[in-house]
């Protein structure tokens, strides 16, 4: 299970979807940067699992970098 404080956004000054730029952790203080901004497109279910994956994929992508210094 994930708690999600925050999520920040950058709005499209155009009138499009937001682009999802990191999160903030409801337990504890930690942000974690996505590794590849993304817009927000599609249902609630689609953009809320797009969610989930680009949030392993940055943690998998900072434990790489971790164990390579």
């Amino acid at each position: 299970m994930i708690c999600i404080k925050n999520i920040s956004l950058k709005e499209d000054g155009g009138g499009g979807r937001p682009t999802a730029i990191n999160l903030v952790s409801a337990v504890g203080i930690e942000t974690l940067n996505f590794s590849s901004e993304f817009q927000l497109v599609g249902k609630t279910e689609e953009y809320l699992l797009k969610i989930l994956h680009e949030t392993i994929i940055s943690i998998r992508d900072l434990m790489r970098e971790s164990y390579q210094e």
